[in-house]
């Protein structure tokens, strides 16, 4: 039977280790990439962040990706909301919207990071947000939307955006 082991993520959501215990020569105090304090546990529950999946009967070849919401609060990791807060102020810079489209986008973005009923109407209705900015901004605030966006999101927006 398998089983998850623990990682070491930045405050970026750059992956130090995927498996602290099997490579603890890999840990870092704080990240190589960019410099931000490490962390391998929830701040908010102290559950140790899910590494990758390993079983002694199988061989996995899945890429490891940093889990976006800790499975046991339900609270968004660090890096989940420093994207979202980026995607807002990306949205903001493009002085297109009005503070309550700002709101509406907020709530959208927040919808695509994981799969609920929503997910296909939030990121449709970003798609249709879309169109008030201008062909950078897109691009950029699409890109950061792929980063968090749930596999689901991620289908639509790499399809229509």
């Amino acid at each position: 039977m398998g089983c998850f082991t623990q990682a070491q993520i930045c405050m970026n959501g750059h992956t130090i280790t995927s498996d602290v215990e099997g490579s603890p020569e890999m840990k870092e105090s704080f990240c190589s990439q960019c410099g931000s304090e490490t962390m391998e546990k929830c701040k908010c529950c102290d559950l140790p962040i899910k590494g990758t999946y390993t079983d002694p009967d199988y061989v996995i070849f899945d890429e490891y990706r940093p889990p976006s919401y800790c499975s046991n609060c339900g609270k968004a990791y660090p890096w989940t909301s420093a994207k979202i807060e980026a995607l807002v102020e990306l949205a903001k810079m493009e002085e297109v919207l009005s503070d309550k489209e700002v709101e509406v986008f907020s709530s959208h973005v927040k919808d695509i990071s994981s799969d609920t009923p929503n997910t296909v109407v939030s990121t449709n209705k970003l798609i249709i947000m879309s169109k008030k900015f201008s062909a950078r901004a897109w691009q950029e605030i699409r890109s950061l939307l792929v980063d968090i966006a749930s596999e689901t999101a991620k289908k639509i927006l790499l399809d229509k955006g």
